[in-house]
């Protein structure tokens, strides 16, 4: 174990996790340096998602005020022109955000995953149940025949290997010298032969 001083009377004995900090009369306090960085981390990031958001409500009322000091140069035709195409601006991104909403509401009743929301093309809340029910049908026979196939596979016709053959049958010493102890419980019981 390695010590690094940090500074005179403290030292890290296992780098970022205890400092012991000596006090000078031969006391000596241990700290968990992680929990201490987790506290700060914490500190910081409650700091900083305040100030983001103060920062976003400014950001927001300079815009503001910025369209209208745009609007006060206008007639009053260009004004409610502009006026109609922002409403229809924020009318597609609230239909947008709508739609993305029940996108993702309906992918995850149907169990599947949210990264699928860009092969839906419906616009509506009907076509989009249909696009995901689509889906979901289609992913469903996806699963159901590699199941079917690992299953087709496993029951191939292949006996199951236990390394236990039929009563009457033969086996090597060295296959029985392989086998677990249950497994040659059974063969002796089974009166498998061995063969030296």
């Amino acid at each position: 174990m390695s010590k690094q001083t940090i500074q005179e009377g403290s030292t890290v004995t296992e780098p970022g996790v205890n400092i012991d900090n000596s006090n000078g009369n031969g006391s000596a306090e241990k700290v968990d340096v992680s929990s201490e960085i987790e506290k700060v981390k914490i500190e910081l990031e409650q700091k900083f998602k305040s100030e983001i958001a103060g920062l976003n409500r400014r950001n927001s009322e300079l815009e503001n005020l910025i369209k209208q000091k745009e609007l006060e140069g206008k007639t009053e035709e260009e004004r409610n022109t502009l006026l109609k195409e922002e409403n229809k601006r924020i009318q597609e991104e609230n239909a947008k955000l709508e739609r993305e909403r029940i996108i993702d509401r309906e992918l995850s009743n149907a169990g599947l995953p949210l990264e699928f929301a860009k092969r839906i093309t419906g616009m509506d809340e009907a076509n989009i149940k249909e696009d995901i029910r689509v889906m979901k049908e289609y992913v469903d026979s996806l699963v159901q025949d590699k199941a079917d196939g690992i299953i087709k596979e496993r029951l191939a016709g292949k006996p199951p290997e236990s390394g236990v053959t039929e009563p009457g049958k033969q086996m090597t010493r060295a296959d029985f010298d392989r086998l677990d102890p249950m497994q040659r419980a059974e063969a002796v019981k089974q009166k498998v032969k061995i063969l030296d």
